[in-house]
Protein backbone atom coordinates (compact mmCIF):
# COMPACT_ATOMS: atom_id res chain seq x y z
CA UNK A 1 0.00 0.00 0.00
CA UNK A 2 2.82 2.56 0.61
CA UNK A 3 4.28 1.92 -2.27
CA UNK A 4 1.17 2.79 -4.50
CA UNK A 5 1.21 6.20 -2.21
CA UNK A 6 4.50 6.47 -3.28
CA UNK A 7 4.48 5.76 -6.63
CA UNK A 8 1.30 8.68 -6.46
CA UNK A 9 3.66 11.24 -4.80
CA UNK A 10 6.28 10.88 -6.19
CA UNK A 11 5.56 10.77 -9.96
CA UNK A 12 7.11 7.56 -10.42
CA UNK A 13 4.82 6.58 -12.80
CA UNK A 14 5.63 9.57 -15.05
CA UNK A 15 8.83 8.35 -15.30
CA UNK A 16 8.18 4.98 -16.36
CA UNK A 17 6.03 5.66 -19.38
CA UNK A 18 7.48 8.64 -20.92
CA UNK A 19 5.23 8.74 -23.59
CA UNK A 20 2.32 9.80 -21.15
CA UNK A 21 3.73 13.26 -21.30
CA UNK A 22 3.98 14.11 -25.03
CA UNK A 23 0.50 12.36 -25.48
CA UNK A 24 -1.26 14.56 -23.41
CA UNK A 25 0.71 17.44 -23.91
CA UNK A 26 2.56 17.82 -21.03
CA UNK A 27 1.39 16.87 -17.02
CA UNK A 28 -0.62 20.03 -16.92
CA UNK A 29 -2.88 19.39 -19.61
CA UNK A 30 -2.54 15.69 -18.55
CA UNK A 31 -3.83 16.50 -14.94
CA UNK A 32 -6.60 19.41 -16.56
CA UNK A 33 -8.05 16.33 -18.38
CA UNK A 34 -7.87 14.10 -15.72
CA UNK A 35 -9.97 16.75 -13.27
CA UNK A 36 -12.54 16.76 -15.97
CA UNK A 37 -13.29 13.76 -16.63
CA UNK A 38 -13.12 12.99 -13.13
CA UNK A 39 -16.14 15.65 -12.79
CA UNK A 40 -18.03 14.44 -15.34
CA UNK A 41 -17.95 10.56 -14.11
CA UNK A 42 -18.64 11.82 -10.39
CA UNK A 43 -21.43 14.01 -12.08
CA UNK A 44 -22.90 10.68 -13.95
CA UNK A 45 -23.13 8.33 -11.34
CA UNK A 46 -24.66 11.80 -8.52
CA UNK A 47 -27.43 11.94 -11.57
CA UNK A 48 -28.20 8.31 -11.78
CA UNK A 49 -28.30 8.33 -7.91
CA UNK A 50 -30.88 10.45 -7.57
CA UNK A 51 -32.94 9.15 -10.80
CA UNK A 52 -32.87 6.21 -8.64
CA UNK A 53 -33.83 7.78 -5.44
CA UNK A 54 -36.52 9.60 -6.82
CA UNK A 55 -38.53 7.20 -9.31
CA UNK A 56 -38.25 4.61 -5.72
CA UNK A 57 -35.60 2.72 -4.41
CA UNK A 58 -37.40 -0.52 -3.96
CA UNK A 59 -39.19 -0.27 -7.23
CA UNK A 60 -36.04 0.11 -9.47
CA UNK A 61 -33.97 -2.57 -7.45
CA UNK A 62 -36.99 -5.10 -7.66
CA UNK A 63 -36.62 -4.24 -11.92
CA UNK A 64 -32.63 -3.95 -11.63
CA UNK A 65 -32.35 -7.77 -10.27
CA UNK A 66 -36.03 -9.19 -11.68
CA UNK A 67 -37.09 -7.47 -14.71
CA UNK A 68 -40.48 -6.23 -13.20
CA UNK A 69 -41.18 -2.44 -12.61
CA UNK A 70 -44.68 -1.59 -10.87
CA UNK A 71 -46.46 0.97 -12.53
CA UNK A 72 -49.16 2.36 -10.22
CA UNK A 73 -52.59 2.65 -11.80
CA UNK A 74 -53.91 5.84 -11.72
CA UNK A 75 -57.72 7.00 -11.76
CA UNK A 76 -58.96 8.61 -15.01
CA UNK A 77 -61.65 11.50 -14.06
CA UNK A 78 -62.95 12.03 -17.30
CA UNK A 79 -63.82 8.46 -17.34
CA UNK A 80 -65.49 8.66 -13.98
CA UNK A 81 -67.59 11.60 -15.06
CA UNK A 82 -65.35 14.08 -13.36
CA UNK A 83 -65.50 17.53 -14.95
CA UNK A 84 -61.45 18.39 -16.53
Amino acid sequence: MIFFWADDVAGVSIRWRPGCLDLFGGRQSARTIHFITATFIVLFILVHLVEVLLSGVFNEMRSILTGWFAVKAREDRCALGASP
